[in-house]
């Protein structure tokens, strides 16, 4: 029997979406899969992973991540948060500049993941990637950076209310702001040039004994900030694994719930969208992109039109789910990889609701999508679903200062009595 591609997991963050990821993987009969996580990750939950490396995300070196692939000897490595991607790419740099076998063997693992080494700079800065897709003719919102207050006031002068403010370097929505006045967008525009607070800088350090968040404080310089048409519409994603340039699967779905306004989703309608299609494969074999990776769109209200955002280089959250029984973007990306055939899966078709577990639940606990949407609750693993019923707990640190930045706190909702009133099997663990 011919052994089966070796998957390395890397996820500095404690995301579902890396988990589920994980899961289908080593479930999927076609890869063999490791994990480098922070100890108490999800996925140290899952029996199928073959081996498990540890990782402090608060290092300041991807040094733990080179010593797993050193072990490992993946076929491909899936970054799942930022960090994650990061570490890849500053591995990428140190090999390039260095000579020797084992340099040029890391070199071509990296770019066999991700894809084409010159994507990398674009991929990681917002403004950039919308000037190439404007290049390219894709429809963008009209996007130019601001550099200081004056530059913003002046080009206000010219822009409409609403708009967008966003800054290079972030994920999860957190550094845009939809601003619906210039004293708005100046206030926005200084908080997200901003430096990290020392508060947060000494609580990281304190909390994870490094000296690492004060060194960063200490160094840091503030992001581009972009001032961006606002598009009235709904949010939108395209998830697609990709292979050198070419997109082998995909799946494209609709925002009906956000964490936030400009946050993730967590609860969609899987979509059939040529714009979106035909634009995520049209990026794909300009930067020769492969691995997993999603494009957020805004569907216009008015005209349906498909206008795009930004790209995660790195899976998103629908990257584990199959549009037909084949089994998806993950059985696509292991028959580039010299997998084998997939088992049989219940896929999901255009017009489900997904309430994404358990982001939802978290969101929402006496949400209505949690009784009438389809769910990807994996009920055949309960300690997985155990792990998740409630957001990951926040450390001592986190804690006292909580406590003192607030002096009355609100309680938080029962999320394991949400989930006993739609237990199986109102949920089901279709879709992977």
């Amino acid at each position: 029997m011919t052994d089966l591609p070796k998957a390395l997991i890397v996820s500095t963050e404690r995301w579902p979406s890396a988990t589920w990821l994980c899961l289908a993987l080593a479930e999927s009969g076609l890869f063999s899969v490791a994990a480098v996580t922070p100890a108490g990750h999800g996925i140290r939950q899952i029996d199928r992973v073959a081996a498990h490396f540890t990782c402090n995300a608060h290092s300041g070196t991807p040094d733990c991540l080179l010593r797993a692939i050193a072990a490992w000897l993946p076929d491909i490595v899936l970054p799942c948060d930022e960090l994650a991607l990061a570490w890849l790419r500053s591995l990428h740099a140190r090999a390039a500049s260095r000579s020797g076998d084992q340099w040029q063997t890391l070199k071509l693992l990296i770019e066999r993941s991700l894809g084409d080494a010159g994507s990398f700079d674009i991929a990681a800065r917002k403004t950039a990637f919308v000037d190439l897709a404007r290049s390219a003719g894709i429809g963008v919102p009209q996007t130019v950076v601001v550099g200081s207050l004056d530059e913003l006031h002046a080009r206000l002068a010219s822009t409409a209310f609403p708009c967008v403010l966003k800054a290079d370097g972030s994920f999860g929505g957190l550094a845009v702001r939809i601003v619906r006045s210039a004293a708005e967008a100046e206030q926005a525009f200084t908080a997200l040039t901003a430096p990290p607070s020392w508060l947060g800088a000494v609580r990281r350090a304190v909390q994870h004994a490094t000296v690492k968040p004060l060194l960063d404080r200490m160094q840091a310089s503030p992001p581009t900030v972009a001032l961006q048409q606002y598009i009235e519409g709904t949010p939108a994603n395209r998830a697609v694994a990709c292979w050198q340039g070419e997109v082998l699967a995909g799946i494209s779905v609709q925002a009906l719930e956000t964490v936030h306004p400009t946050g993730p989703a967590t609860v969609v309608r899987v979509i059939a969208h040529d714009e979106m299609a035909q634009v995520a494969t049209h990026i794909a074999a300009k930067l020769r992109l492969s691995g997993f990776h999603g494009f957020d769109f805004v569907i216009e209200r008015n005209t349906g039109r498909a206008f795009l955002i930004e790209m995660n280089a790195r899976p998103t959250q629908t990257c584990h789910l199959a549009l037909d029984s084949a089994g998806g973007m993950i059985t696509a990306l292991a028959g580039r990889l010299g997998g084998g055939q997939r088992r049989p899966v219940a896929p999901v078709s255009a017009g489900t609701v997904i309430a994404l577990f358990p982001q939802e639940l978290w969101r929402d606990p006496n949400s209505s999508y949690l009784r009438t949407a389809f769910h990807d609750v994996p009920w055949e693993h309960p300690r997985l679903v155990a792990a998740y019923l409630a957001p990951p707990a926040r450390g001592w640190m986190d804690v006292l200062v909580g406590c003192l930045q607030r002096a009355v706190r609100r309680p938080k909702p029962d999320s394991s009595a949400a989930m006993r009133q739609v237990a199986p099997p109102l949920i089901t663990s279709k879709g992977r």
